[in-house]
């Protein structure tokens, strides 16, 4: 499955302790969500920058997923990547 990084410029503003709490849940589950995607890792920049790292069939099933979650992201913020290990 393609793995995915998208970017979040304002994310540190958004984060509450319960959507914290919430986007860890996500991670946990097991299973890829109703789009195919999967979410693998959230990172939150000392900037306050937010990136998110999953595992989806395309970059329109991540922008979806984000939707659903009530982060608004565009394709342009999503770019298909390759670990190196």
């Amino acid at each position: 499955m393609p793995q995915f990084l998208d970017h979040h410029p304002t994310a540190h503003a958004t984060l509450t302790e319960e959507s914290v709490e919430e986007l860890r849940k996500h991670i946990r589950v097991e299973t890829p969500d109703d789009f195919g995607v999967k979410w693998l890792s959230v990172y939150v920049a000392a900037n306050g920058e937010g990136y998110c790292i999953s595992e989806a069939p395309n970059a329109e099933a991540v922008v979806k997923s984000h939707e659903l979650m009530g982060y608004l992201i565009e394709t342009t913020d999503v770019i298909e990547v390759a670990s190196l290990t």
